[in-house]
């Protein structure tokens, strides 16, 4: 299925992957435009499936990596903490249930 519409070079983003990173950090970017003044007109997304979130993504357990086995000060960590934050923000904008289970010790 392809609707692309222009050359590549015509958009300002392209992502490739619709997978939920590739649909996440394209969703991010484009509410972000707003925020940071940046311009985001002409987004395109490219995935080799037939539809979105096939793969790893379809299959996502649910399951919130907390980084408990990260350096502290490593970007893994870091990452994984911003992704966290963000993840609770988009569940309160969509307005969907969720479930905070702590972890067995």
């Amino acid at each position: 299925i392809s609707l692309m519409s222009q050359p590549v070079s015509h958009y300002n983003i392209v992502c490739i992957g619709g997978g939920i990173c590739g649909i996440s950090i394209l969703r991010y970017l484009v509410l972000s435009k707003s925020k940071e003044g940046l311009q985001f007109d002409n987004c395109l997304l490219i995935e080799k499936e037939s539809s979105i979130i096939k793969g790893a993504s379809r299959g996502n357990s649910g399951i919130f990596h907390t980084g408990f086995d990260s350096n502290v000060n490593s970007i893994e960590k870091k990452c994984i903490v911003k992704s966290n934050e963000l993840v609770l923000d988009l569940i309160k904008e969509i307005n969907t249930n969720y479930n905070r289970i702590s972890n067995l010790e």
